[in-house]
C-alpha cells in the first residue's frame, strides 16, 4: 500500500502504462499487417507480447511497497 500522497500518482501511472501498451500493440499490428509472406500474424503476436510481458513484470516487481 502506497502513502496517501502517492496513491493517485501510482494509479494514474499504471493506467498510463496500460494505455501505452495498447497503443504500442496497435502500432505493431499496423506495421506487420503489410507483410505479404503470410507470416505477419506470427510476428505481430510475438512483438505484441513484449509490452504485455513488461507490464506484467513491473506489476510483480512493484509490489514491494512498504505498508503505511
Amino acid at each position: 500500500m502506497a502513502p496517501a500522497k502517492l496513491q493517485g500518482m501510482l494509479n494514474i501511472s499504471f493506467q498510463l502504462m496500460i494505455t501505452l501498451e495498447i497503443f504500442a500493440t496497435n502500432l505493431i499490428n499496423n506495421d506487420t499487417s503489410e507483410i505479404k509472406s503470410g507470416k505477419g500474424w506470427r510476428i505481430s503476436l510475438d512483438l505484441a507480447g513484449v509490452p504485455v510481458f513488461t507490464t506484467n513484470r513491473m506489476s510483480i516487481l512493484g509490489n514491494n511497497w512498504p505498508d503505511y
